[in-house]
């Protein structure tokens, strides 16, 4: 009998401590403000040199104060265009692309999971790759935006540096 009531107590103390976490979670999000981005506006040049990739972005806000973006990027020959933005539901914070070609035309949203450290993550457990984007400010005119998550069973991460162009 005793096993039993350290179990139920420890059951206890769980489920209150998850309660919690997502107490706290809501009220940070709650409190979020979408002109965080401010850095984010204007236009970006960057990419990741030893592949030899070039990728570009731009970025401003619409009328209701969400963020709103174009992105480019250039492998060789081929160029994959995406529409980009932040925007906010309710409480929750979240980073959308749509891909031309991918996901039947269709977009993919990432939810604002952290912002600690001067970074923006993003997160979306279900999408095959990135499962997670990360924007962090270097400076007023750099940032650098990592997409990692798993791809073909393995763990992948890959770095874009960017410079503000205008």
């Amino acid at each position: 009998m005793q096993i039993n009531n350290i179990i139920f107590l420890l059951v206890i103390c769980f489920c209150f401590s998850c309660k919690n976490n997502e107490e706290q979670y809501k009220a940070k999000e709650t409190n979020f403000k979408l002109s965080s981005f401010n850095w984010l506006r204007g236009s970006w040049k960057g990419g990741i040199v030893k592949d030899s990739v070039s990728s570009y972005e731009t970025w401003g806000t619409d009328s209701n104060g969400s963020w709103a973006g174009k992105g480019r990027m250039l492998f060789g020959k081929d160029t994959v265009n995406e529409t980009v933005g932040i925007y906010k539901v309710e409480d929750r914070v979240y980073y959308t692309a749509k891909v031309e070609g991918q996901n039947n035309g269709g977009s993919t949203h990432f939810l604002l999971s952290d912002t600690a450290n001067g970074e923006y993550v993003f997160s979306d457990d279900e999408h095959d790759f990135p499962q997670v984007i990360i924007y962090k400010p270097t400076s007023p005119n750099s940032f650098d935006a990592t997409l990692k998550g798993i791809k073909n069973g393995r763990p992948k991460t890959v770095v874009f540096k960017f410079e503000r162009t205008n």
